[in-house]
């Protein structure tokens, strides 16, 4: 046995040889031999790690004294020092034998054992109270938190700064926070340390290089005040409401809860207060991109962009970072039109850049440039005489605009309305959305008109009208319209006849038509005259009723004795009115007996008169009448019936006859 330590002996003293696998299975013993001292190593934050030791880490870590207390002498924390006495001992003990088996003592042995020393056992770094570190949480318990700082090392957090307001535990096993070394804890050799110390302590160091380096800070809103809104970034920060976002804020409380990152505005060291401002962040990171947009949008060039606001003038469009403008005109090619016809908030459009102006930001975009043209093959695709379908967009007092499609609308005259020639308006005949057809009578592609017809759909009326009223025939219809000088008649659904005033009655001053008829009323007429390329049809209303003259006729034979009153002197004579609008003509050779040069010297209009039917004419509808027939025979009659009388004394028939004359007149 002896033999075989002694065998063994002289392979580990080969240093002569400086064989590496010598060396390699050196410190693997050694390193197993180490292994409960490096166990106990505690491992603190990066910032502290280059700073060298000013003291035993022990003498580092021990709480401070409380205010009441007197300092006491710093006792060192328990730790494996008894570990490394026996390690250390192990390895003289392992040393000697070597010495006394080899009987000599080599330097260089020594050297390869110092050399794996500090190879294999790295020394603990110091840790000081106020270091801040990021550790793993270990397990939750219901009075603190356990967190691993170091190889195998816990330490302990109350778990009250874990809480929310509602004693829930924001914090989960496996979860990394920041902390702060507090202290250790003498009875347990745990480490002591505070979390919200710790993301305080941080919150001030990124404060102050946020305003610093003039670089955004992240926080959490956590409630709502007066004027604006608490942040947390570690420690609480205060956002004014006008700094919250680049327009005001109705609803503040929609915030909270939010994760937001803003500059510092302002930060007081000494007070940790902080004011910050999302709305400079925002508007830089906006001022950035509309730059960045200004200079990459080109003339010309298509874009698709979400419609924001219609207005009477044009639309605003949302371009990103900035907004863009279609003029109205630039809509589309439909003229005149509302751009709410064509667009709705919110929709997705192609637009042309038309002019981009970087120093004052705005944009000029076209829709319609965007789009063909639809008036550049109008007429192959709408020829003349073609019949169109389209949609009814307006209607005005002189006709009504159908749109074919976008951009192509046409005009309905009321004049094409309907093949009736009477007063007729658009809106008997359509409205608003309604669906037509209609037939293209004309092009301008120059001014982009098109001019269309709805009634020649169908077939003219009036090409038989004349084969359907002929004069002479009743026809029965209502009244449409009246006017100054009559009345029309709707005979069928698109011919109208006119009763002019002159056939509307017997009366020689006759009395507006609207004293003889209403519109809607029913009535029969007679057809008087047709013309067909004049559009026109004559009625007679008065025709279908017996005229004063047909009835002065009936009654009245030659010789008659009528009564009248002069109503006209000419050079010619008198015209008698005989009543119901008959009249006679007394010519100036049957005024008197005597000779008459003048008419007016013998009669006057108004004047009442007895005449002769001498002449007449039913077919010409003319009377001739004889005042001096009348008065021949009623100068005869008195004289015979005078001589019948006894003549009394000298008397003069000359005088008597005088006397008679003067008595007729």
């Amino acid at each position: 046995m002896t033999q075989d330590k002694g065998d063994s002996v002289p392979q580990k003293k080969t240093p002569d040889s400086s064989s590496q696998e010598g060396k390699k299975s050196f410190g693997s013993e050694l390193e197993d031999e180490l292994s409960p001292i490096t166990s106990r190593r505690i491992f603190i934050h990066k910032s502290r790690r280059d700073a060298p030791p000013a003291s035993p880490p022990e003498a580092k870590i021990q709480p401070p004294p409380s205010p009441s207390q007197e300092p006491t002498p710093e006792k060192q924390i328990p730790s494996s020092e008894p570990a490394v006495e026996s390690a250390k001992g192990e390895a003289l003990d392992s040393t000697e034998k070597i010495s006394d088996e080899t009987e000599k003592y080599d330097p260089e042995i020594d050297g390869v054992f110092l050399e794996l020393i500090d190879e294999y056992m790295p020394r603990a770094e110091p840790v000081e109270i106020g270091d801040v570190m990021e550790v793993p949480v270990l397990e939750i318990r219901p009075d603190c938190a356990l967190v691993n700082v170091g190889d195998k090392t816990e330490g302990i957090i109350d778990i009250a700064e874990f809480m929310n307001k509602n004693g829930d535990v924001l914090v989960s096993p496996g979860e990394l926070v920041e902390v702060m070394i507090e202290g250790r804890d003498e009875d347990s050799d745990q480490v002591i340390l505070s979390h919200k110390r710790a993301v305080r302590k941080s919150a001030i160091e990124r404060l102050k290089k946020a305003v610093d380096d003039k670089t955004p800070i992240r926080g959490k809103v956590m409630d709502v005040v007066k004027g604006g809104l608490i942040v947390d970034v570690g420690i609480l920060c205060f956002m004014p409401a006008s700094h919250v976002d680049t327009s005001r804020v109705s609803d503040l409380s929609a915030w909270i809860g939010k994760e937001v990152e803003a500059y510092v505005l302002d930060f007081n060291m000494d007070q940790r207060r902080a004011v910050l401002s999302r709305r400079l962040l925002i508007q830089e990171d906006l001022d950035k991109r509309k730059i960045a947009l200004l200079t990459s949008l080109k003339v010309g060039e298509i874009r698709q962009v979400t419609v924001k606001t219609i207005m009477d003038f044009g639309a605003f469009v949302d371009m990103g970072p900035l907004d863009g403008f279609i003029p109205r005109e630039e809509v589309s090619y439909e003229k005149g039109s509302h751009p709410s016809m064509f667009l709705q908030e919110g929709q997705q459009i192609k637009v042309k850049v038309i002019k981009v102006d970087i120093d004052s930001g705005k944009i000029a975009l076209s829709r319609k440039q965007a789009r063909v043209d639809p008036w550049i093959k109008v007429d192959e695709k709408y020829p003349v005489n073609a019949i169109v379908t389209g949609k009814v967009v307006s209607i005005t007092n002189f006709g009504a605009f159908v749109q074919l499609e976008e951009g192509l609308t046409g005009m309905i005259h009321v004049s094409n309305l309907s093949w009736d020639k009477g007063n007729k308006r658009p809106e008997h005949f359509m409205k608003e959305g309604d669906i037509v057809k209609a037939v293209v009578l004309e092009l301008d592609k120059t001014n982009g008109k098109m001019a269309l017809g709805l009634k020649q759909i169908t077939e003219d009326p009036w090409i038989a009208v004349e084969g359907k009223y002929r004069p002479g025939m009743k026809v029965k219809g209502a009244v449409t319209q009246l006017t100054e000088f009559g009345a029309f008649i709707k005979l069928d659904e698109n011919i109208e006849g006119l009763v002019h005033i002159s056939n509307l009655t017997w009366d020689k001053k006759p009395e507006k038509p609207g004293h003889y008829l209403k519109i809607g009323q029913e009535i029969e007429a007679i057809i008087l005259k047709t013309n067909r390329d004049g559009r026109r049809i004559s009625l007679g209303y008065k025709q279908l009723q017996k005229s004063p003259w047909d009835i002065f006729f009936e009654t009245h034979r030659l010789g008659d004795i009528v009564e009248g009153v002069v109503i006209r002197l000419t050079s010619f004579g008198a015209f008698v009115d005989l009543g119901n609008s008959v009249e006679g003509l007394l010519h100036v050779s049957q005024i008197s007996a005597e000779r008459v040069d003048n008419p007016g010297a013998e009669l006057k209009e108004g004047q009442p008169i007895r005449c002769k039917i001498v002449k007449i004419a039913p077919g010409a509808r003319r009377i001739s009448l004889s005042r001096k027939d009348v008065l021949i025979e009623e100068e005869k009659k008195a004289m015979a019936e005078y001589l019948k009388d006894e003549v009394k004394g000298g008397v003069n028939v000359g005088d008597l006859l005088k006397d008679l004359k003067l008595k007729i007149d």
